[in-house]
């Protein structure tokens, strides 16, 4: 399914909420955590920012296969990665999510 229809907004319109998940060393888990907040999102209803921070595993490839904008950070920092994010990110409100997690649209 294409990015646009799972949820994810087009650059010419904003989503109504951005979700921003930073990401070091996630590649086991970041495509679960993805998947679980595509399944059930209306189209252009999140703008997703991953974050990967300092990552040497495929990170950064798996997430974006889903579609999402990615961005890179070299340093591996946490707090780095949540300021970049909110650079990135162009939409209110914001969320933010560890990699690990797995949170449902419908939450």
């Amino acid at each position: 399914m294409a990015a646009l229809e799972r949820g994810v907004r087009s650059r010419k319109r904003a989503a109504l909420t951005s979700i921003i998940i930073p990401a070091h060393n996630e590649e086991q888990v970041i495509g679960r955590c993805l998947d679980a907040i595509l399944a059930d999102a209306e189209p252009d209803e999140f703008e997703i920012v991953v974050v990967t921070n300092g990552c040497t595993d495929r990170t950064d490839e798996i997430a974006r296969s889903r579609g999402v904008t990615v961005v890179d950070s070299a340093v591996a920092s946490k707090p780095a990665a949540l300021n970049l994010g909110d650079a990135t990110a162009i939409s209110f409100p914001r969320m933010y999510v560890d990699a690990d997690v797995e949170v449902s649209a419908e939450a």
